[in-house]
């Protein structure tokens, strides 16, 4: 009977992405960590109405900010690095910025997006600079460049070339290891057996050492 019909809208298809560029910033921020180019990045941000949002996963010292600056960036306070992984997640950063003025000889918080597998810009100087080159985590620009050039980066940043720079897999829902590699030519590795017997793998990482030690046979031949 037509009283048992259901009539049921389509849904729409919404994207959870932000419309402006979320960019990351963390630690305790003074002038030599780029505190006043932070200032000066978010007042000409204001100026333009530019699509972009900064977040601090930490606190900026040695600067105040006006109304207008204070609309573009979230300053969170210090965190506990146990539960600062989590929150960068929640947050949908794009990539973070490292805007130091003056060289740093190692920078912990740097490795905090890298485990995270977020990109990251950075002033030229320095080990945070060195390592993002040395790495191909990011990019740099030179540590002088004015506030205009620098806002201009970070809108104009592509960091999605920076995303999964390594063999992974991405799907772990798939059947059987052979259906869904079929057809895929592997060569034998050699002493694999006794490879597999020494390190007792479970199921997923010996999956994945596999895959992976075929592909560099492969590659090799």
């Amino acid at each position: 009977p037509l009283s048992s019909i259901q009539i049921r809208e389509k849904p729409e298809l919404i994207s959870a992405e932000s419309p402006d560029i979320q960019v990351g910033l963390i630690g305790g921020l003074s002038k030599a960590k780029g505190a006043e180019v932070i200032k000066e990045v978010l007042s000409m941000a204001s100026q333009k109405k530019s699509p972009i949002h900064f977040t601090l996963f930490g606190t900026l010292f040695d600067v105040q900010l006006t109304a207008d600056e204070k609309r573009y960036i979230t300053i969170l306070g210090p965190y506990k690095e146990q539960e600062v992984y989590s929150m960068i997640s929640s947050h949908q950063i794009n990539h973070f910025w490292f805007p130091g003025v003056c060289p740093e000889t190692y920078s912990y918080t740097l490795s905090i997006p890298i485990r995270l597998r977020i990109p990251c810009l950075s002033s030229d100087i320095g080990a945070i600079a060195s390592r993002i080159q040395s790495h191909r985590w990011g990019e740099t620009y030179p540590w002088n460049a004015q506030a205009d050039k620098i806002l201009d980066k970070l809108l104009d940043f592509n960091y999605r070339k920076f995303y999964n720079p390594d063999f992974v897999i991405e799907n772990t829902s798939f059947g059987s290891f052979e259906t869904f590699y079929e057809g895929i030519p592997f060569k034998k590795v050699d002493g694999i057996s006794r490879d597999i017997c020494h390190l007792h793998l479970p199921l997923k990482n010996f999956l994945l050492y596999y895959i992976r030690k075929s592909l560099m046979s492969y590659g090799k031949g």
